[in-house]
């Protein structure tokens, strides 16, 4: 699209895996006239939580935990298209989504070790037929980020109980806080209980996505070079959790710890 001249907008992640997604950056590189944008994920606090973090307000972040749980993947007799790899590529349930927020709050990973399983690998699609389901449905990570901090993230796809839903811990030498990425923050300083914030409703982000990429379209048709017409994340951001996902299935792989930049 942007070789033909096109703005161009993705949804649902990047590209199916990193070797598709180094020519999108490329061409986007090569077309500093045009905008490229994906779809962010709707996090209605999130950039409030990295306004803290990146403030200081919590102290040298020292460890960050993720956990993104629900029953997705559980159904046997039907076949997502997150379920199947000719569309889905590498990518892993919501894992790049989220990959993105934490690069947004807290940094990139600098080395990474995964494990992946897929404990329902065999399902029946709309038409009756059989079909191997080879995209992990379980994944943990660990590592440390280039900041220095340690994290480790859990996603499953086929939890059965009642505690679906997602939450992020971000915890520094100052404070600590915990957002279940929905519409409650609680952050505690050093020696004092959690409570809950009350972020005004001027700092919480609305989903503008559509607005923001036709602002972003009509600043490039006038002339803007892309520092006056900013939106996130682009292709440079995406190629981070790209990297990422790229990262995950290699250690999975090998048993190995990876380094995502060196990909």
């Amino acid at each position: 699209a942007l070789e033909a001249g096109k703005h161009c907008f993705c949804q649902a992640r990047m590209g199916r895996h990193l070797g598709e997604a180094k020519p999108m950056l490329a061409a986007a590189e090569a077309h500093p006239e045009l905008v490229n944008m994906i779809s962010p994920a709707p996090h209605t606090l999130e950039h409030y939580l990295r306004e803290v973090v990146h403030s200081g307000r919590l102290g040298q972040i020292t460890s960050v935990e993720l956990r993104v749980v629900g029953g997705g993947n559980l159904d046997r007799t039907s076949v997502t298209w997150r379920e199947r790899r000719e569309l889905s590529g590498n990518q892993i349930m919501f894992m790049g989504i989220y990959a993105e927020m934490l690069n947004a709050i807290v940094g990139p990973y600098e080395t990474l070790s995964a494990s992946l399983a897929t404990p329902i690998a065999e399902k029946t699609d709309e038409s009756g037929e059989t079909v191997q389901v080879d995209i992990p449905q379980v994944v943990a990570i660990s590592g440390r980020l280039e900041s220095g901090a340690l994290a480790v993230e859990h996603h499953s796809g086929v939890n059965v109980d009642q505690t679906n839903g997602s939450s992020l811990t971000v915890r520094g030498l100052e404070g600590t806080a915990v957002y279940d990425l929905g519409e409650s923050l609680q952050i505690g300083a050093a020696g004092e209980p959690m409570s809950a914030v009350d972020v005004p409703a001027d700092r919480r982000t609305e989903w503008t996505v559509e607005e923001d990429f036709i602002g972003a379209v009509r600043a490039a048709r006038a002339g803007k070079p892309p520092k006056e017409r900013p939106v996130r994340p682009d292709f440079a951001e995406g190629i981070l959790y790209m990297r990422k996902v790229e990262a995950v299935h290699r250690s999975a792989a090998t048993g190995k710890a990876v380094q995502p930049a060196s990909l």
